[in-house]
């Protein structure tokens, strides 16, 4: 009969980590060789226009049942559809294609509420349609010409894959617009 040696559970576990470290290290590539590397972002469509907004803006993306639970706000411009409560926590509610260009987004399955978060600011965007993800390339062009006005002002550029021209919404520009950091009518 053969002998089993027994390790210690602390030993076993240390190895397991020096092991766990030494493989993430090898796997992680440098910060040179990730210069090159597109960026991810959520892709979506508002009144015909498809934009893409990075993916570390976006918190998370509802169905259409949000719309059962959002509160209005009295004296609030017609784009701020209202407050919901997500996780007990209030978030406001934009009608994005309205706040563009004043005509409301058509209610339908596939709207969705893009919640995006920056600068500790939620805010949800309702869109027409989420696409999915995209890989947004490094240098896009500034050819925003297919684009109304209202978009160009709020997008750092543009794209095209599979001879669809996406443009690029900036969440800076937007949440540093001073109409839409101004919901209250008058």
């Amino acid at each position: 009969m053969q002998s089993t040696a027994t390790i210690h559970p602390l030993i076993l576990l240390k190895e397991l980590e020096e092991t766990c470290k030494e493989r993430i290290a090898t796997s992680i590539p440098s910060a040179s060789s990730t210069n090159n590397i597109n960026q991810r972002g959520v892709g979506f469509r508002i009144d015909g226009f498809r934009l893409v907004v990075k993916t570390r803006y976006v918190n998370e993306i509802l169905d259409s049942s949000f719309r059962e639970s959002i509160s209005r706000v009295p004296a609030a411009k017609s784009w701020f559809l209202g407050l919901i409560s997500l996780r007990g926590q209030p978030l406001p509610v934009i009608d994005f294609k309205e706040y563009l260009s004043n005509e409301a987004t058509p209610v339908n399955h596939t709207n969705r509420l893009l919640v995006i978060n920056h600068k500790n600011m939620s805010t949800g965007l309702v869109v027409e349609e989420i696409f999915g993800l995209k890989q947004i390339p490094e240098n896009i062009d500034t050819d925003d010409s297919d684009y109304p006005t209202s978009i160009v002002k709020l997008i750092n550029g543009t794209f095209s894959d599979n001879n669809n021209t996406w443009g690029e919404l900036s969440i800076d520009k937007l949440t540093d617009d001073p109409e839409f950091l101004n919901a209250a009518i008058g």
